[in-house]
């Protein structure tokens, strides 16, 4: 699902969702996933002066992701299902970036968070800063003054 608010700002959903059951002479293992994905995008000028530094609006972008994975295998006299796999990952990003003169830059503050259920039960967390630039030069031909035969 996208939705555009007032050619402002654009913001999209995706989720996926799933399940199986397999079977065999041992038992059943029951498997579900779901995953989800938010974005909002939008663009605004540069406060404090900085307007006139900048050749394009300052675009800003915030993605939200997720995904939870489980897995349990049912024996018969076990009571029940028990989880093998029981994991769930995040991620959040905040992306800024513009143009000056010919220069690209931004940057990226980013958030992981991974976490498991079962076993030790341990899981990780990252902050993370990206500084990033890219820019475009243009070759002449020939120099002025000079004419190209």
């Amino acid at each position: 699902v996208s939705v555009s608010w007032a050619g402002v700002v654009n913001t999209s959903y995706r989720g996926s969702f799933g399940s199986g059951v397999g079977r065999d002479a041992t038992g059943e293992t029951e498997r579900d996933l779901s995953t989800h994905a938010l974005s909002l995008q939008s663009a605004f000028l540069a406060p404090f002066g900085l307007q006139a530094r900048l050749d394009r609006p300052i675009q800003v972008s915030l993605q939200y992701q997720q995904s939870h994975q489980i897995e349990c295998r049912a024996t018969p006299g076990a009571g029940g299902c028990v989880s093998f796999i029981d994991q769930l990952n995040r991620n959040l990003n905040l992306t800024l970036d513009s143009w000056v003169s010919e220069f690209h830059l931004g940057m990226q503050l980013g958030f992981v968070d991974r976490k498991s259920f079962v076993g030790l039960r341990d899981g990780t967390r990252q902050f993370q800063l990206i500084l990033f630039g890219q820019f475009d030069l243009t070759a002449r031909l020939f120099a002025e003054g000079t004419q190209g035969t």
